[in-house]
């Protein structure tokens, strides 16, 4: 079963190879592009997941100006 999906796999890829062989610079520019998207998004998350467990982040910037961005508690008790 696994060589059949490997066999599948094969024919896309194998397209993909002369797609890139043929225009060399749209590739690179393309691969830089996904590379990118998936560094950004697993960045993204990490934040997104450190603002949601710690309720903030700080940052400095130059060494002499920080930034702190923090979830204010919302009082409903009125």
């Amino acid at each position: 079963m696994e060589s059949i999906l490997a066999g599948y796999a094969l024919v896309p890829a194998f397209l993909l190879f002369l797609w890139a062989v043929s225009r060399p610079l749209t590739a690179a520019v393309t691969l830089t592009i996904a590379a990118g998207l998936v560094f950004g998004v697993r960045r993204a998350w990490r934040l997104a997941r450190c603002v949601s467990d710690c309720g903030g982040f700080s940052f400095e910037l130059g060494g002499r100006v920080r930034i702190t961005i923090a979830q204010t508690q919302i009082d409903d008790s009125s």
